[in-house]
């Protein structure tokens, strides 16, 4: 009986390799798989090729197939790792390994009843299988180019058999070519082999890089002036959009001024017909003399009416003035009542505002008042007189 025993130990080490630990805690997940080529019961389930549990059932779906699996509860798998069904490529066991990281889902510890969608590999003999139009596609193309190459062999034949002269001609150009080419090479050689060439031609690489730097400012300043010009052609930029936008209105304020300064035109080039034209009135002030002469008289008439006028006006404003200041002399009325010479109505007849410079009322003249300085008249109206003030006339 103890023999037995230690004969099936020595199986199961030979055939799980180790023995069954049925006292090991358990987590049963669900992996769901499109196609699960070789996966059993007991198909082992790694983690980084680890054995972690085992497959403990399989079943079919309307959409694939879901494995069940016995995980070790100490087993640290997590909800984001990959699963996939591994096949050996000459038809071994297969293997449901987790491998890699899905970092687009929750890395949370795996629990009793989790859930994958596992991914199935591709079966090596459906691989070949699917290769098989691919390859005699290939090898139907390498046919194809090794005729092709065939007959350009023929033609290069039939060409060289053909062309056997103008072929030779070719070489022979081709030789002349080669003979200039080595003659131009000889003359260079002559040029740089001499030492004052190759002097000079020292000193011009030594100066390149002064050259070089001259260059680049010229170009730098080049770069200025155009970013000068370039300033200013946005200010003239800014100064012509308004124009711009405004085009129409100054395009009919043009048109408007154009057609005003052709009436302006119109209207002198008829003036100066009219004063060309002899037959006109100011064609015949220009041209008439006698006409030229009898109005000259007339303003020098009028000229002398305005001076002889003149008297006869002042005469007029001293008549009235005498008159203002003594209107007795107009009638009886102005007899009877008598005037102290002074204007009335300035302030309405009474007495003029306390600051003005004319002084108190004269005596004797009731609530008439007379300037401190006035100016009167004497008895012909000719001659002014200046009497004291306050003084009546």
């Amino acid at each position: 009986m103890v023999l037995a025993t230690f004969i099936i130990a020595g199986i199961l080490v030979v055939l799980f390799g180790s023995l069954p630990n049925f006292a090991t805690p358990k987590k049963t997940i669900y992996i769901s798989f499109a196609q699960a080529l070789g996966v059993s019961r007991e198909t082992p389930v790694r983690k980084s090729g680890v054995l972690v549990g085992r497959v403990s059932e399989v079943e079919l779906t309307d959409t694939g197939v879901l494995v069940t699996a016995e995980i070790n509860a100490t087993a640290k798998l997590f909800t984001n790792e990959i699963c996939r069904v591994s096949n050996s490529l000459l038809g071994g066991d297969a293997v449901i390994e987790f491998t890699g990281k899905n970092d687009r889902l929750p890395q949370n510890p795996v629990e009793d009843g989790s859930r994958f969608i596992g991914i199935a590999t591709v079966d090596p003999m459906q691989a070949f299988s699917s290769l098989e139009g691919t390859l005699s596609q290939a090898v139907t193309s390498v046919s194809g180019t090794s005729d092709e190459i065939g007959r350009l062999a023929r033609r290069v034949s039939d060409l060289l058999a053909n062309n056997d002269e103008q072929i030779a001609r070719v070489f022979g150009k081709a030789e002349s070519t080669m003979d200039q080419i080595h003659a131009v090479a000889d003359n260079m050689n002559d040029v740089i082999g001499d030492a004052a060439t190759q002097a000079k031609l020292k000193k011009s690489l030594n100066d390149l890089p002064d050259v070089i730097s001259d260059t680049r400012e010229a170009v730098n300043g080049f770069k200025v002036t155009l970013q000068t010009a370039d300033r200013n052609l946005q200010n003239m930029e800014g100064l012509t959009r308004p124009l711009g936008q405004r085009g129409p209105q100054l395009v009919e304020s043009i048109d408007r001024t154009a057609q005003k300064l052709d009436r302006v035109l119109t209207e002198m080039e008829q003036f100066t017909h009219s004063l060309n034209d002899p037959n006109g009135s100011l064609g015949q002030l220009l041209s008439d003399p006698m006409l030229y002469r009898r109005v000259n008289s007339a303003v020098a008439n009028v000229e002398n009416l305005t001076r002889q006028l003149q008297p006869v006006v002042r005469n007029a404003q001293e008549f009235s003035d005498k008159i203002a200041r003594h209107p007795e002399v107009l009638g009886v009325s102005g007899a009877l009542k008598g005037s102290t010479g002074a204007k009335h109505g300035l302030f309405g007849g009474q007495n003029p505002p306390p600051n003005a410079p004319w002084g108190a009322p004269a005596a004797g003249a009731g609530q008439l008042w007379t300037p401190t300085r006035s100016y009167g008249f004497e008895g012909d109206g000719r001659a002014p007189y200046c009497p004291e003030p306050g003084a009546r006339p």
